[in-house]
């Protein structure tokens, strides 16, 4: 099965002055790479464009509320929960279907240079040198590092990782992958792709990377970000607490519980739902716990628990 790549799409972002006089300063067509993105408005209307557009109705954390196609010239579009909107040229949304799903989040890159402007990672269709082939065609799009959840539970995040996460999202899109892309037109273009290698490498770092910004992309759609300094119980153990105790022979350890994909256990960042921190989980300092480990039970001595201070 062949997956849809990632391509970019180049999306200025109006300013007060762009939006009041865009039916006079925007009459020509937008590029096929190009939008136009509009802020703090529910109600878009298109006095003054000369040419249809496609529309894109985005809440407060840019998820996709309503798509409103080849809108004609003098209508007004309105999505009372919207807070920002998206123009792109008529077709585009037909053509990629899979750039904007209503109920999915549009994740941004860094600001250009010049006019404000953003990137946004959308499939789609490209040349068959970048597409992926049919070795291991049958990946998981999360891939072997993605932890399952417990059913009907929220993916949990600090803020911390949320940023982290997004700017490794953001680095693949907009540094990492459009080199790789650059390096393997190039190899492509070097005749026979059999024995070539900067083609084969390539490729196949195109698949990881593309396999990553899927695992990102759904991950960061799914999180539930948690900031653990506004908890207001600080002597009890609840996501994002940093926890010292003291096992039965003495030892003691100090961790910090976070989300599954935050977890770095050899550095004392352990899962929320590794066994560790179920049963730290809600107890207080001073609490003495249970632990049950492949060795036997384990006697758990709660020294202190501490959170981050409010910014």
């Amino acid at each position: 099965m062949m997956r849809a790549p990632i391509e970019t799409l180049r999306v200025y972002k109006a300013t007060g002055l762009m939006q009041r006089l865009r039916g006079l300063l925007f009459r020509r067509r937008l590029k096929s790479h190009e939008a136009m993105w509009l802020f703090d408005t529910w109600a878009v209307h298109t006095f003054g464009m000369r040419y249809p557009l496609d529309l894109v109705f985005l809440c407060s954390r840019n998820r996709v509320l309503k798509i409103v196609h080849n809108v004609a010239p003098a209508r007004v579009s309105i999505c009372r929960r919207a807070r920002s909107v998206i123009e792109l040229n008529a077709g585009y949304c037909a053509r990629r279907p899979q750039a904007f799903v209503p109920g999915r989040s549009v994740f941004l890159g860094q600001p250009s240079k010049g006019l404000p402007r953003v990137v946004f990672s959308v499939p789609s269709t490209m040349n068959k040198a970048f597409v992926k082939e049919s070795d291991h065609d049958d990946d998981d799009d999360l891939g072997p590092e993605a932890i399952a959840l417990p059913q009907g539970s929220k993916n949990y995040m600090t803020k911390s990782g949320y940023q982290r996460l997004r700017a490794e999202l953001a680095h693949l899109m907009n540094e990492e992958r459009p080199n790789v892309v650059q390096v393997v037109s190039w190899a492509a273009s070097n005749g026979d792709r059999s024995e070539n290698g900067d083609y084969i490498y390539g490729k196949k770092r195109l698949r990881e990377i593309d396999r990553r910004i899927r695992f990102l992309t759904k991950r960061l759609e799914a999180a539930e970000v948690v900031d653990p300094a506004l908890q207001p119980n600080r002597d009890q153990v609840f996501f994002g607490a940093t926890v010292l105790y003291c096992d039965k022979a003495g030892t003691d350890h100090r961790v910090t519980i976070v989300g599954v994909d935050e977890a770095d256990p050899l550095n004392g960042m352990i899962s929320w739902i590794s066994p560790v921190a179920r049963a730290l989980l809600k107890a207080r300092e001073g609490d003495t716990i249970t632990l049950r480990t492949p060795a036997g039970l384990d006697e758990l001595d709660i020294l202190e628990v501490i959170y981050p201070e409010p910014a």
